[in-house]
C-alpha cells in the first residue's frame, strides 16, 4: 500500500487557492500545478497525489478524468452559522454522495462443494468463516466480515484502502482445503453501508459486476479470478497479471498454506513454529517455496492499478 501523503506535501492551501473558482479540475491541471510546486513530477506520482486528495476528502470524482474541490472544514463551519440557501444545500448533498469512499467487493465461489453432504459442507464453511472473520478483524482492524449466501458463495465488502494481498491470501489460507473462484469488483457507493449489512441483499453495479464475473468463470476447476474496475484499460492491464498469479497460487501446498496463514495473521514466528511443530528454517522455507513475496507484489501491483483506474481510463 502507498504511504499516506501529508497535507503539507499535497500543498492543500495553495491547491485550493488555485482551483477555488474552477468548475472542474482535470488530471493535466493537477499535473501542471504540481510541476510548478516541485519542478518535475512523473505521471504515476500525480496519480498517487490525486488518489490521496480524493481519499482525504479534498476532491471528488465527477466524470472520467474530471474532479471538483470539496468544501474545506472552514467553509462547512461558515455554512453552519445560518440556514443554507437552496444552491448551498444542493452542493452539500452532491459532496456527501460523491465523496463516499470507494469499496472493494470480494465474491468467492467455493469449488467442489457438491462433493460433500450439504450439512457437512455448511458446518465446515461456517467454522472456517468464523475463524477467518476473527483474523480479518484482528489484522486489519475492521468489523466488516464475510457473509455466506444460501449456497456456496461468500462475499466481503471492504474500503478500497485496505491491503488486497493480505485480505485475499488470508481468505484463501483459512478456507483450505477448499479452493475458490473469486471476483473483485471496485467502485463507489452512493449510500452508506452499515457494518452489519449483509451484502447479498444489496444491488447496484458494484454487486452486479462481481456476480457476473463469477458466472463467467463457471466450469473452471482450479483457482480462477477476475477484477472489475468499470474502466476498460485498467481491467485489461490487471488481466495480464492473473494467469501467472493464479498459477502460483494453485501450486501452493497445504503445508505452505499453513505457514502463510500464520505469517499473515501477525503471529510471531516463534509462536508459529511452536504451533506447527517445525523448525525456523523449515517455516521460512515453506514461505519462500510458496512464492509468497512474489504473489504479494503482484496483488500490490493490481491494487495500485485499481487506485489509479480513473486516470488509466
Amino acid at each position: 500500500m502507498s504511504k499516506v501523503i501529508s497535507e503539507d506535501k499535497l500543498h492543500i492551501k495553495e491547491l485550493r487557492a488555485r482551483f477555488a473558482n474552477k468548475h472542474v479540475i482535470t488530471v493535466n491541471d493537477f499535473k501542471t500545478f504540481y510541476q510548478e510546486v516541485f519542478g518535475k513530477i512523473n505521471d504515476n506520482t500525480v496519480s498517487w497525489y490525486i488518489y490521496e486528495l480524493k481519499r482525504q476528502g479534498h476532491i471528488h470524482h465527477v466524470s472520467r478524468g474530471l474532479y471538483k474541490l470539496n468544501q474545506s472544514s472552514e467553509e462547512r463551519d461558515s455554512f453552519s452559522t445560518g440556514p443554507a440557501t437552496e444552491p448551498e444545500m444542493s452542493k452539500s448533498l452532491e459532496i456527501s454522495i460523491s465523496s463516499n469512499p470507494a469499496y472493494m467487493l470480494i465474491t468467492m465461489d467455493v469449488m467442489h462443494s457438491s462433493d460433500l453432504d450439504y450439512r457437512q459442507f455448511n458446518q465446515m464453511i461456517e467454522d472456517k468463516l468464523k475463524d477467518l472473520n476473527v483474523a480479518l478483524k484482528e489484522v486489519l482492524k475492521t468489523d466488516r466480515a464475510y457473509h455466506l449466501s444460501r449456497g456456496d458463495e461468500l462475499q466481503l465488502l471492504v474500503p478500497e484502502r485496505l491491503p488486497l494481498d493480505q485480505i485475499l491470501l488470508l481468505s484463501l489460507s483459512y478456507l483450505r482445503p477448499f479452493e475458490v473462484r473469486y471476483a473483485v469488483s471496485v467502485g463507489d457507493l452512493e449510500e452508506d453501508i452499515e457494518v452489519k449489512d449483509n451484502t447479498w441483499n444489496m444491488n447496484g453495479p458494484l454487486f452486479w459486476n462481481a456476480r457476473d464475473a463469477i458466472d463467467d468463470m463457471d466450469g473452471q476447476i482450479r483457482y480462477e479470478s477476475a477484477f472489475v474496475t468499470q474502466f476498460d484499460q485498467a481491467d485489461r492491464t490487471i488481466k495480464h497479471f492473473l494467469p501467472l498469479l493464479n498459477t502460483m497460487i494453485g501450486k501452493i501446498t497445504e503445508k505452505q498454506w499453513e505457514a502463510i496463514r500464520y505469517d499473515l495473521s501477525g503471529i510471531t514466528y516463534e509462536s508459529a513454529i511452536e504451533q506447527i511443530g517445525i523448525s525456523k528454517t523449515s517455516y521460512y522455507d515453506r514461505l519462500a517455496s510458496a512464492n509468497l513475496e512474489a504473489i504479494r507484489l503482484a496483488f500490490n501491483g493490481i491494487q495500485q492499478i485499481i487506485q489509479s483506474r480513473r486516470d488509466l481510463g
